[in-house]
């Protein structure tokens, strides 16, 4: 019961400022539309467009998670669950889900955009909504470490923002990716930049969308689910000392 009274705590609060919400659901279906307009193709233009697109929109649950419990952190609200006796785990479960339904809310337009303007892919609809899911763990963790970090909700944006920019650079979303310290493993090459949950995402879903489900037999994927556990535990665990 606590979790689902904290959680619809923390959706009132998203909701109380609609601008912030819309642009959490709207911005990733609005390029995908915006995209289709202006440079029409179908399938062949969306092919190297929509992973990153997706991509992209999973990182915008970095920015939800970091501000939403900067803005607790610096009211009493925070410290007074915690003297209420919500644990650690409900607590960040408790303002995890919200962003998470958000993000997913944006991803399924995204799709339905993508796809009114000609896009078609050959892994299915529930594939792709898990692995991203999957890379929004990833990132709510993230922003729980920069909310832990982070005694403001400026700063939270600002930090945020650094967190996004080296996911957008290093993961191979808008550029190659740079070469960089690397080192092999069971006969998988790892680099540096691995450690970005942005990285595995990218790649997995430009197969997944290309030749279908059986993309996700990949290391990658283990490896995008370990990352999420981890930014998650980190987080929780940092948040709540």
């Amino acid at each position: 019961m606590r979790l689902v009274a904290l959680a619809r705590l923390a959706w009132l609060r998203q909701w109380r400022d609609p601008a912030s919400l819309a642009l959490s659901v709207l911005t990733a279906p609005g390029f995908a539309l915006l995209y289709g307009l202006v440079a029409p193709g179908g399938e062949p233009t969306f092919a190297n467009y929509l992973p990153s697109l997706l991509v992209f929109s999973s990182i915008m649950a970095l920015f939800g998670a970091a501000m939403a419990l900067a803005r607790e952190r610096s009211e009493p609200s925070l410290h007074l669950l915690r003297m209420a006796g919500v644990d650690g785990i409900t607590l960040v479960a408790g303002f995890a889900l919200p962003q998470l339904l958000i993000n997913l809310v944006s991803l399924a337009l995204t799709l339905a955009v993508a796809g009114a303007v000609g896009f078609r892919t050959a892994g299915s609809l529930a594939a792709i909504g898990a692995l991203c899911a999957l890379a929004s763990c990833a990132s709510i963790g993230l922003g729980l470490l920069v909310a832990a970090t982070a005694r403001s909700v400026p700063r939270a944006f600002l930090t945020a923002s650094v967190a996004m920019f080296l996911q957008l650079l290093f993961s191979g979303l808008l550029f190659p990716r740079p070469a960089g310290p690397s080192a092999t493993i069971a006969g998988h090459g790892l680099s540096i930049w691995d450690v970005l949950p942005t990285t595995h995402l990218h790649l997995l879903l430009g197969r997944l969308l290309r030749v279908g489900d059986s993309a996700l037999a990949s290391p990658r994927l283990l490896a995008l689910a370990l990352l999420a556990a981890l930014f998650l535990t980190a987080g929780g665990l940092l948040l709540t000392r």
